[in-house]
């Protein structure tokens, strides 16, 4: 009796969580409704679109850099097939992944802390749903893969914790259905065995009780890493085929400490002052570093030998799993990386701030309201959010340009109009990339092919030029120019 009063207690929750959270999301992200295909939605389109022939099982094989997931490809897929090149359908995608990923953190959050009731399921769920940690992964389908990775990491943490409870065979069943969410939303899913035992651990559970159940996910983890491994070592680009991993030196330290500082208090790349730890000088960053990784060590050391303490060493230690993978990549730093593991970081302050002692449940109630009051400014205000979603609007300028030129491009012989573009306005940082311009050129004006150069000078023989303005793109009278090729994304 008591375990289905707790699961109709949960559908409950559900159901108001998915109106409430929803409704704020959708406050928050109204902006990204009325915003055109951002940054790698083009390259999503261009591997799925069907008007490049592409089916449902293409989204299902490894892509040309060595990934796999169809967590998004096959979404993004739908949304082509039935409404064709409108961005809404994939903004509402990745809100709805991000609506679904906060429901989930408030009911992982109540089984974390079942003495704390309601208010830590409640408190996690809005937390999640207003940080700024959660924007890049909730305002794009091409970045929601981590989210979609989360939801399997929650998903599977509900259907672990209630197996080991009552041994059910769909709880079971959902395990390996959790297993198989987080590995096609993202390759750093391969931790998921690793957070459902220290889940057991923490909670208590003997090792014989789950070891069969954990080795079975750990050999199909593992054969999924030999795969992937396989793949990136032999796709030319791949980010290991690039030199873009690297294993050792201090980078890869920093990175792991900043990652698991924005899981906390969300600050890189999006929240301006009074948020932003990248405005603090360089010491007190690196205390701040310092401080966040001793304060994870401690707690973990802490909790082997006080029991009350072993939930919070389980999130702070899945947030250290969920950012070492990424940490390694010779790449800027990036917000949506850390979308899993800031769940996790709004469990742990739920737990403080619905926990027994008065002192912690105080200073976790202060600091929860920092977050959501910096993280709400940060996602309205802030000109970092602001410029995130204007490179969009940049793009369906040029696209609506592009549209307005090029009705009449046409060539007897039935090949394609090779267009020359030269003169972009801001070349050290464009309104937008040159890989996207070309992109741009190969979904929306599919009769022709565009030649991304840097110069305009006379040998290159086309049949159309295009010049960049400040007030957008205008067609040149043609003729025969020499310019050289923009190297990295001529065809």
């Amino acid at each position: 009796m008591p375990m289905q009063q707790s699961v109709r207690t949960e559908i409950r929750f559900a159901a108001l969580a998915l109106a409430i959270a929803g409704a704020i999301v959708t406050v928050l992200y109204w902006r990204t409704l009325n915003a055109f295909f951002i940054f790698d939605d083009l390259s999503i389109i261009a591997l799925v679109s069907p008007q490049f022939g592409k089916g449902w099982m293409d989204c299902l094989l490894p892509v040309s850099n060595g990934f796999w997931r169809p967590g998004i490809l096959l979404p993004a897929h739908a949304c082509l097939r039935v409404f064709g090149l409108c961005p809404l359908p994939f903004h509402l995608f990745a809100i709805a992944f991000h609506i679904i990923a906060c429901i989930l953190t408030g009911l992982v959050a109540g089984r974390a802390f079942p003495l704390a009731g309601g208010r830590a399921r409640w408190l996690a769920s809005l937390l999640m749903a207003v940080n700024a940690a959660a924007f890049f992964s909730a305002a794009s389908l091409s970045n929601s893969c981590d989210s979609f990775m989360a939801c399997g990491i929650l998903a599977g943490l509900l259907a672990w914790d209630a197996w080991l409870t009552s041994r059910s065979l769909l709880s079971g069943l959902f395990i390996y259905i959790g297993l198989l969410a987080t590995l096609m939303g993202k390759e750093t899913g391969v931790i998921y065995p690793i957070i459902l035992v220290l889940w057991a651990v923490c909670k208590g559970a003997p090792w014989g009780a789950y070891a069969r159940k954990a080795a079975a996910l750990f050999l199909i983890a593992l054969a999924y890493a030999a795969i992937m491994a396989i793949l990136q070592m032999s796709n030319k680009g791949s980010y290991a085929s690039q030199g873009l991993v690297r294993l050792f030196g201090r980078d890869p330290f920093r990175q792991a400490l900043d990652y698991c500082l924005s899981a906390w208090w969300p600050f890189i790349h999006l929240i301006d002052l009074p948020g932003c730890a990248a405005a603090l000088p360089h010491w007190a960053l690196w205390a701040l570093r310092f401080m966040t990784a001793f304060g994870a060590v401690a707690l973990m050391a802490m909790a082997a030998r006080r029991p009350a303490l072993r939930m919070y060493a389980f999130c702070a230690a899945s947030v250290v799993l969920i950012v070492l993978p990424p940490s390694f990549l010779r790449i800027p730093q990036h917000g949506r990386f850390v979308y899993p593991a800031v769940a996790m970081a709004c469990i742990t302050v739920a737990g403080l701030a619905s926990g027994p002692r008065s002192g912690l449940r105080f200073a976790g109630m202060v600091f929860a309201l920092l977050v959501c009051l910096c993280s709400v400014w940060s996602l309205t205000m802030s000109r970092a959010a602001r410029g995130y979603l204007e490179i969009s609007s940049n793009v369906e300028l040029l696209v609506d340009d592009l549209k307005r030129i090029a009705p009449n491009w046409r060539r007897d012989d039935g090949q394609g109009v090779t267009v020359l573009i030269f003169d972009h306005p801001h070349p050290g940082e464009p309104p937008w990339r040159w890989v996207y311009c070309q992109l741009i050129f190969d979904i929306f004006i599919p009769q022709s092919k565009a030649v991304i150069v840097l110069d305009a000078g006379s040998a290159v023989s086309v049949d159309r030029v295009c010049k960049f303005t400040r007030n957008g793109l205008s067609e040149e009278p043609r003729e025969r120019r020499h310019s050289q090729p923009f190297p990295e994304h001529q065809k």
